[in-house]
């Protein structure tokens, strides 16, 4: 076997597993900052729906242990509109939240970013090693796929999209706070804004305009 020919293979090989893990480096930056929107989302809901059942339940039980109300002289009607009112607001709450399980979800989206977080840093490793050998870099990218295949909790499909984009904006509104560092966020946001729909709207005119 010509010995030049089993060393451009493993050029070969080499690069292609490089391209690998600077394509895994992209799609596990984006699903870390994916999931951690989703469980800052989630821990949103969570803490909210918590907050409303605490407060109703302290309503009811102030009526309930305390008579409250008689103490000041309230109708008994509006009582006991804000009784049932409140009985029916702490089931449905309840339910909802039960069914939604956003702390679950919060919990599960937090241990995603854990395990990609450290994905991150063994993929961020291996980018800058001087010579990696390719059964080192295989085994990487072989733990690579099935950390990201046994996640605990997907990303929701029809939210795919709007979280990607806000990855890629948030990649260029740091690289134009690198290059601005005295600048507005606000205002960076406004000029990427601008920028990015006139990038848009010139690609459609070359479009209609090559047709």
């Amino acid at each position: 076997m010509d010995p030049n020919h089993t060393k451009n293979g493993v050029i070969y090989l080499e690069n292609s597993y490089r391209d690998d893990i600077k394509r895994h480096f992209k799609v596990i930056d984006m699903m870390l900052t994916a999931h951690s929107v989703l469980r800052d989302k989630n821990n949103i809901y969570s803490k909210i729906s918590d907050v409303l059942l605490f407060i109703f339940a302290v309503i009811l039980n102030s009526v309930v242990l305390i008579d409250v109300f008689n103490l000041l002289q309230i109708d008994d009607k509006i009582v006991s509109i804000l009784i049932g009112g409140s009985s029916v607001f702490l089931l449905i709450l309840s339910l909802v939240s039960l069914l939604m399980g956003w702390k679950e979800k919060a919990l599960k989206h937090n241990h995603a970013t854990i395990l990609l977080s450290d994905l991150k840093l063994r993929c961020r490793e291996l980018r800058i090693e001087p010579d990696p050998s390719l059964e080192y870099i295989k085994r990487e990218i072989d733990l690579y796929n099935n950390c990201l295949n046994s996640l605990p909790i997907k990303i929701p499909e029809r939210e795919f999209l709007k979280l990607k984009a806000y990855h890629q904006r948030k990649i260029m509104l740091s690289k134009k706070i690198s290059q601005y560092p005295g600048s507005s966020i606000f205002l960076i946001r406004i000029v990427l804004w601008f920028e990015g729909n006139l990038e848009l709207l010139k690609c459609f005119k070359e479009r209609g305009g090559g047709d």
